[in-house]
């Protein structure tokens, strides 16, 4: 039966849903259907004589199987989720545009998680609450040039080579235990390619929203701007190489919050929470 793999993608008022579905034990493809399967099911070293199946070489037929099947499954999967999400590379453009969240110098903001109704509980006595409690996950720093969604989704996995021969199966029993646990570890690939996915998401929307987060914050002066310094250089270089209106641009002064109430823009009230 198969199971939904979604994902929203969501700033504000915008969203856009990334889905598609997951295959499960029942789905997966033996046959010509599923090339890149079916070419790891095909590996053996049949035709050699061979004792019984040991423990010993049971154990090694099915580690290696399984670490096979596990890389494939990965790399299919990950091929999958590219494709699907290239599908939304317009909106994603638009969703995610980091460039719009530079400030001056080609500085990238801080990122600030927020969080609400905290409590903070240190004896039975004593209760500590808050109603909005920001903090600083990661500083504003210098960037050549703006992160993409792309850095953070896209998936890069190359399918596993094929064992050593010594580790294929070299008889029907060995096949046996081969062909299963090669299914095996293919789903657990797809499992943690999906994992993987959703992990990367998660960190994209928290960083792109953080950013948006603290321009908010900043335009209400409840947090401060980065200070960069300049040293203008002039006109530097030699013989060979010479650079006009030369500078030194560093950041001297870390954004960090305002927690004077009665300089914000914005009254922080139990009513507008």
């Amino acid at each position: 039966m198969k199971q939904s793999f979604g994902s929203m993608l969501l700033v504000g008022t915008f969203t856009v849903c990334v889905s598609c579905s997951s295959p499960g034990p029942s789905d997966v493809q033996v046959g010509p259907g599923n090339s890149t399967l079916n070419k790891y099911h095909a590996a053996n070293n049949m035709g050699r004589s061979s004792s019984s199946l040991t423990g010993l070489r049971y154990q090694s037929i099915r580690e290696a199987a399984l670490s096979t099947g596990a890389r494939a499954g990965l790399a299919w999967r990950a091929k999958q989720i590219n494709a699907i999400t290239y599908r939304h590379e317009r909106q994603l453009d638009l969703i995610y545009n980091f460039h719009a969240m530079l400030l001056d110098h080609s500085v990238l903001p801080p990122i600030l998680i927020e969080g609400r109704h905290a409590l903070d509980q240190t004896s039975d006595e004593l209760l500590r609450v808050s109603d909005r409690a920001y903090t600083i996950l990661a500083q504003a720093r210098f960037v050549t040039m703006p992160p993409t969604w792309r850095e953070y989704l896209l998936l890069s996995y190359k399918d596993p080579d094929i064992p050593d021969r010594s580790l294929l199966p070299r008889t029907d029993s060995e096949k046996e235990v081969w062909d299963r646990y090669i299914d095996e570890g293919w789903q657990a690939g797809i499992t943690q390619a999906d994992v993987i996915f959703a992990e990367n998401l998660g960190r994209l929307k928290r960083d792109y929203e953080g950013m948006v987060r603290y321009r908010s914050l900043l335009a209400q002066n409840m947090v401060s701007l980065p200070y960069v310094s300049q040293i203008n250089l002039g006109i530097t270089g030699g013989d060979s190489q010479m650079a006009i209106n030369d500078r030194v641009l560093k950041i001297t002064a870390l954004p960090q919050f305002n927690t004077a109430g009665n300089e914000w823009t914005t009254q922080i009230t139990p009513e507008n929470r």
